[in-house]
């Protein structure tokens, strides 16, 4: 017997992220940063944050893409805000607050492990330059910092909400073998398919926890959720969908000797060519190859090459 719950609205838990490493003195993009222009970018976030009214609030968003288009779409206005800067050492650090479940979610899932800043070479307001000063901070996924060294991103940690969510449990019809067979299969199908677009990591779906978990939601009555009208599992569903790509294979490769006549040879070169990224993001070699056969896609377009 499976069972299906309805939840009463409530406030989501929002989360923090603490002492997070995001710069360090050193010559980075051809600028040499000292201690004491670590203290600068920290001594201006005080005084920029904390003017009546804010005359500067920096805030954490996906990757150095402009556009957030995955903010945009999940109307989401940043991932998070930087709540405080400081210098300790030849470190910078930074602790982030009202960071969205969502993204929280996928900092403990180490799809985001490492940080880089955005600076302003010379902030000017009401005719005072500042020097450098803090803009934003950029979580990264695959993309590689330009600051090195620096530690991974800490754990987020979740506040409780502000009101409690009731939950109501109701038994549901029981499903019989083939519902669920069937069930199963569409949802791995659709797992699977999120993996080739880089939207999951293979590591998410090895303990089959995510799948299971799918399974438990009912897909018979139809719930509000927002301005939307599905059922638990297709809004389960439908939220997976909405992650932002965790990792693209955009780089171009050319082919090596013998890779034209047997496609998997030419995946396998990329898989060579980029292993310690791609093991970080929890594929092996032999997995890296099946998500590929399993994709239905030419190399060309699995390895985001045009040709």
């Amino acid at each position: 017997m499976h069972a299906s719950a309805t939840a009463h609205a409530c406030v989501p838990a929002l989360a923090r992220v603490q002492g997070v490493e995001i710069f360090a003195a050193g010559t980075w993009n051809g600028y040499t940063f000292t201690e004491a222009d670590l203290n600068r970018i920290a001594v201006n976030f005080e005084r920029l944050r904390n003017a009546d009214p804010p005359i500067l609030r920096p805030p954490v968003v996906l990757g150095h893409d402009e556009d957030q288009s995955w903010l945009r779409q999940t109307g989401l206005p940043a991932a998070g805000w930087v709540e405080r800067c400081w210098r300790e050492q030849a470190r910078l650090y930074a602790d982030f607050a009202e960071v969205p479940p969502a993204v929280a979610r996928l900092i403990n899932q180490r799809a985001y492990r490492q940080v880089s800043v955005e600076l302003y070479q010379d902030f000017v307001h009401a005719g005072e330059h500042y020097g450098w000063t803090l803009r934003r901070v950029a979580l990264l996924g695959g993309e590689l910092p330009a600051v090195h060294g620096l530690a991974d991103l800490p754990l987020a940690t979740f506040s409780e909400p502000e009101s409690p969510c009731v939950a109501i449990i109701r038994p549901a019809g029981v499903l019989g073998e083939h519902d669920v067979h069937a069930r199963r299969q569409r949802i791995l199908a659709f797992c699977e398919r999120l993996l080739v677009q880089g939207k999951l990591l293979p590591a998410m779906l090895e303990d089959g926890r995510l799948v299971e978990l799918a399974l438990l939601l009912d897909n018979s009555q139809v719930h509000r959720f927002g301005e939307q009208t599905m059922t638990a599992l297709d809004a389960f569903l439908s939220w997976l969908e909405s992650f932002p790509v965790l990792v693209q294979f955009a780089e171009r490769l050319a082919p090596a000797n013998g890779a034209a006549e047997d496609p998997c040879r030419e995946v396998e070169a990329y898989y060579d060519q980029h292993a310690a990224e791609l093991r970080q993001l929890g594929f092996s070699r032999e997995r890296f190859v099946q998500v590929y056969r399993q994709s239905g896609m030419t190399v060309a377009q699995f390895l985001g090459r045009q040709r």
